[in-house]
């Protein structure tokens, strides 16, 4: 994996963590920390076993990344829980993280060859 593509997760981690930190109230702090652990190493897992990758397996692989952000979803729009999670984040913040999703896709167009 490119070196600039680990800074740049490492850096969307980071903000993750200081905005779960700053923003969140007392009770949801920990839960949430200790998700996006597990989020991240399952996903590297996935990743770094190739399970993504292989497209003979049925279900893909792919399906095994995006069933659980489907039910997470689905969770947190559910009980009040998504309510308060998405008042306590500020919207400079959120579409502020959205932005770096695009400085990714652009840096990662450039970097292909015609």
């Amino acid at each position: 994996m490119s070196n600039l593509f680990l800074f740049f997760i490492a850096t969307v981690v980071i903000m993750l963590v200081a905005g779960f930190i700053r923003y969140l109230p007392s009770g949801y702090k920990m839960p949430s920390l200790v998700g996006l652990a597990a989020w991240i190493v399952y996903g590297g897992m996935l990743g770094y076993g190739g399970v993504i990758a292989n497209t003979a397996l049925l279900p893909p692989g792919l399906f095994y990344l995006l069933a659980p952000i489907i039910m997470f979803i689905m969770f947190m729009a559910r009980p009040r829980i998504g309510l308060t999670v998405a008042l306590s984040f500020p919207l400079w913040l959120m579409m502020g993280m959205e932005s770096l999703r695009l400085v990714r896709a652009v840096t990662s167009d450039s970097d292909r060859s015609p």
